[in-house]
């Protein structure tokens, strides 16, 4: 299925920030797991701007998909999660 990237950002007309974020999650979070840029969402949807933080850049060649991006689409789905976002 193909995800109309516009529409959904088009749709997710609220913005929270790091601090914001952090706070949901009850964590803070370090340098190298800061993959996060952007994160907006709806009551059911969340787009979330993913970027290799420039304290881990140096390793970026080691892998296929960087741990620390894994993680902030990890942490994007947990942010929606306690958002209440995602139902079980």
């Amino acid at each position: 299925t193909k995800v109309n990237i516009g529409a959904v950002k088009n749709a997710c007309s609220q913005v929270i920030g790091r601090d914001e974020y952090e706070a949901l999650l009850r964590t803070k979070m370090g340098p190298g797991f800061q993959a996060i840029s952007h994160f907006q969402h709806t009551d059911d949807l969340a787009l979330a701007r993913l970027e290799l933080p420039k304290s881990v850049e140096d390793t970026a060649s080691s892998f296929v998909l960087h741990p620390s991006l894994l993680n902030g689409a990890v942490q994007a789905a947990n942010i929606l999660a306690c958002l209440g976002g995602i139902r079980t």
